[in-house]
């Protein structure tokens, strides 16, 4: 958390004093705009994907909305390579990066998170919630206690991701991927300690979740994000008693699997549409 809050102050500073920024630009990052008008809407793709992983969303969502998607370091059309395992607050850099060049101030965006991303979604709700106008999480990663993770596998991420500079023959995206991978853990555990220092905005938010009731652990999966969306309600009154309780709850998608922006495309757009047109809805807790 000490990073997290020296990273701030340096962003803060070289702000006030006109400082050169070093992180990559938005154009490093790939970051297109589709669409001329309407609501401003960001695709970020899930572990290890780039944002070609949204092009029929994209597609659909341009008709009425202006949509931003990007490529994190390595990944996709990214010039920006990605050089270690990445840290959360890197990750937020980056669209905040996207959104500062791309988006005019003071607009603000919804976020559509795909898996590991929405770690990377919340942690810039919090940080920057002057921006974020709601948030869609696309079956979104969820960690309780990252430290009950196995640990044997996350060493062999780790030992994976270290000796990648060995392998000049694997691609450049599955190192990406690989380093992405072997972080995962660590922004969880980045999450939650940020959640400690900085409160949710009173936004919207609907936790889309890929289901398919034959598949084991599809059940509890499910009962997971319920109780993620039901941990943010308890959040917001306990944070912010007096405001009025924005619209947070769980659409279950049967028959998808974890890619839903491939599987149930249209879908999903529309979900995502939804979304956007209702906005807050003050008094609405939805059972989730």
């Amino acid at each position: 958390m000490e990073r997290w809050r020296a990273a701030r102050r340096q962003e803060r500073a070289g702000r006030v004093r006109g400082a050169r920024d070093t992180g990559p630009r938005a154009t490093d990052l790939a970051a297109e705009v589709q669409g001329e008008h309407g609501p401003w809407v960001v695709l970020m793709p899930g572990l290890g994907m780039g944002a070609e992983a949204w092009d029929e969303v994209a597609a659909d969502l341009a008709r009425d909305h202006r949509v931003v998607r990007y490529d994190r370091p390595g990944l996709g059309r990214a010039r920006a390579e990605r050089v270690a395992e990445p840290h959360l607050h890197d990750e937020v850099a980056h669209l905040r990066r996207v959104v500062h060049e791309v988006v005019p101030d003071p607009a603000r965006v919804w976020l559509v998170a795909h898996s590991m991303a929405r770690f990377m979604a919340e942690a810039y709700l919090r940080s920057d919630p002057h921006r974020v106008a709601g948030l869609v999480a696309v079956d979104g990663s969820v960690e309780e206690d990252p430290r009950l993770r196995w640990p044997v596998e996350d060493d062999l991420r780790h030992a994976l991701a270290a000796g990648l500079g060995w392998l000049p023959l694997v691609g450049r995206r599955v190192r990406s991927a690989l380093l992405e991978d072997a972080g995962y853990t660590r922004m969880a555990a980045e999450l939650l300690r940020l959640r400690r220092v900085l409160p949710l905005p009173a936004v919207p938010m609907v936790l889309v979740v890929a289901a398919r009731p034959w598949e084991p652990g599809s059940r509890r999966w499910v009962r997971r994000q319920r109780h993620l969306a039901q941990r943010h309600r308890v959040e917001l009154r306990r944070t912010r008693p007096e405001e009025p309780l924005p619209r947070i709850r769980t659409v279950v998608v049967p028959d998808s699997g974890h890619l839903v922006m491939r599987d149930q495309p249209t879908r999903l757009a529309a979900m995502v549409r939804a979304a956007v047109a209702a906005g807050p809805v003050p008094g609405e807790t939805g059972r989730g």
